[in-house]
Parts: structure tokens; C-alpha cells; sequence
């Protein structure tokens, strides 16, 4: 039997659908009930973190987040480009760490 080497189509395929996951994740982590504060890493090594649900937002079509610092400034970030999430321990673990 001859074997197929993968299209242009194949490799699209596979990178919409771990970004797909990858974007449901962020979503279970932002809706998570109670919230814990976490952190969105991105390709080019940026990092942007998220102290309270009200701190990002998803845009209608799902592919962008808008996540607002304290500074009152906001980036928009394509979440093609996310790398990693990072799940902080909950404040009431740290303190009682402490």
C-alpha cells in the first residue's frame, strides 16, 4: 500500500484542533467556579496575568481575549499564539502557607 504523505490540510487540521483545545481550556479555567488567578503565556515569551474573571474577555468569535492590567491598559491577544496556562494556588492556600 502506498503511504500518503500529510497535505497543507492534514497539518491545519491538527494545529485547529489543539488550538481549539487549547482555547476550551482557557475558557474552563476563566469560568472556573470558585476563580483562581492565572496566567496566559504566549509563543514570543510575553506572559499576561489574570487576577479576576472580570479581567479578560473573550471576543464573539472566540479566536481573540482582551485581558486588562491594573494600569488600565489592555492587550488583545490571538489565542493561536498561547502557549501555556498556569493556574495560581488559590489565595486562601497561600496565606495559609505563609
Amino acid at each position: 500500500m502506498e503511504q500518503r504523505m500529510p497535505s497543507v490540510r492534514d497539518n491545519f487540521t491538527a494545529v485547529k484542533t489543539e488550538n481549539a483545545m487549547t482555547i476550551e481550556q482557557l475558557r474552563n479555567v476563566h469560568r472556573a467556579k470558585p476563580f483562581v488567578p492565572f496566567t496566559i503565556y504566549l509563543a514570543d515569551g510575553r506572559s499576561h496575568g489574570v487576577p479576576h474573571p472580570e479581567c479578560m474577555m473573550f471576543s464573539h468569535s472566540g479566536r481573540t481575549v482582551v485581558v486588562a492590567s491594573p494600569d488600565d491598559t489592555f492587550d488583545i491577544l490571538d489565542l493561536l499564539l498561547v502557549t501555556d496556562l498556569k493556574v495560581h494556588a488559590p489565595a486562601s492556600a497561600q496565606s495559609q502557607g505563609s
